[in-house]
């Protein structure tokens, strides 16, 4: 048995000028040789006027950011926009308001002595890394924001749950340092 994509969730679009194609964003899983799912996640791609997927490209091309934001738009009011394919936007970014200086401190320590504890008893994974926008020469005069990977936001999820965590992506490294904790 082939890999195949399995359609969990469709939005599309038809444009008159399209000649009856539609764009499609699909929500779905993907399966291996033995039929197995091995990930879920989105892509796109075209369905010819008779319906039937058109897969010969690896990779649509979208042509404009206003059709891929109206059909993030159909997701959206279907309900099915926000869900995670697998180990993307498995981050966790959580803000800490530097408006108060003491109370920023307190929320910080409490939030990394809470995540310690959490790592120790999980044996300290490599994986489980956090990164933080207080970098020297950086001014984090508004914010401190702290980005946990998907091993240290499963880690320390108790915990983040008292900061209202985000889900995001990876954060660009060159903007952050990685805690040594």
């Amino acid at each position: 048995m082939a890999a195949r994509f399995i359609i969990e969730r469709e939005a599309s679009l038809t444009r008159p000028d399209w000649d009856g194609w539609a764009l499609c964003l699909q929500w779905g899983a993907l399966t291996d040789d033995e039929g197995r799912i091995t990930e879920h996640g989105y892509r796109n791609i075209w369905r010819n006027p008779s319906g039937r997927l058109f897969t010969g490209r690896a990779q649509t091309r979208i042509p404009s950011r206003a059709l891929s934001d109206e059909l993030w738009g159909i997701a959206e009011r279907d309900g099915w926009s926000h869900f995670l394919g697998d180990m993307a936007d498995q981050w966790q970014r959580v803000m800490i308001d530097m408006s108060d200086d003491v109370v920023a401190a307190a929320n910080a320590t409490s939030l990394m002595q809470g995540f310690s504890k959490a790592l120790l008893a999980a044996g300290c994974p490599p994986e489980a890394e956090v990164f933080s926008n207080n970098v020297p020469g950086q001014n984090t005069s508004t914010a401190r924001i702290y980005f946990f990977s998907p091993k240290a936001a499963q880690i320390a999820e108790d915990i983040l749950q008292k900061f209202d965590p985000v889900a995001c992506q990876q954060p660009d490294f060159g903007g952050v340092r990685k805690l040594r904790l």
